[in-house]
């Protein structure tokens, strides 16, 4: 057990993660809209001002620093498809589906060895007449671990809309 604090402590010193979160609980956060075709999408998207939005392996991601998140993905994805292969996955543990229909799936967990609870989205939302996928599996592990910045970004992912002409 100490080694683990030890071995988080310096993680946290070298900055590769947080022990204490500093960032605004989301009613301090203000919004602005974000325009996502500079990264590929004719799309906006509500998210925190100063948000970044760039194309990353043909899905857009946008981020504000490590504490707020999301990939939006140019496809809708088979949400029973996910929840099997998160609830097959072995190397995690206390795995809970906090919330499931046919265009969200919501869950969390503790990473194995590391003891970090992690909350998940994946939201299928259609926009311009096309369907996306919004997740935050592949953001930073500071914008997962925290339940209030997960729900921000819940929250602004469902703005995702057509970019007005």
């Amino acid at each position: 057990m100490r080694t683990v604090v030890i071995v988080v402590l310096a993680l946290a010193a070298l900055g590769s993660i947080r022990v204490f979160a500093d960032e605004p609980k989301p009613a301090e956060v203000k919004l602005a809209k974000l325009d996502l075709a500079a990264a590929g999408l004719p799309l906006t998207v509500d998210a925190p001002e100063g948000a970044k939005a760039e194309d990353f392996y043909g899905a857009v991601k946008v981020t504000k620093g490590d504490a707020f998140g999301f990939y939006v993905m140019n496809e809708g994805k088979d949400l029973a498809d996910l929840k099997k292969k998160f609830l097959a996955n072995d190397s995690l543990k206390d795995k809970k589906v906090i919330k499931e229909s046919s265009d969200e799936l919501v869950y969390e967990f503790i990473i194995s060895g590391f003891d970090v609870k992690v909350y998940y989205f994946h939201l299928n939302v259609k926009a311009g007449g096309k369907e996306y996928c919004i997740s935050n599996q592949r953001s930073h592990i500071n914008s997962t671990k925290n339940k209030q910045s997960v729900e921000l970004a819940m929250k602004c992912a469902k703005t995702l809309a057509a970019k007005s002409k």
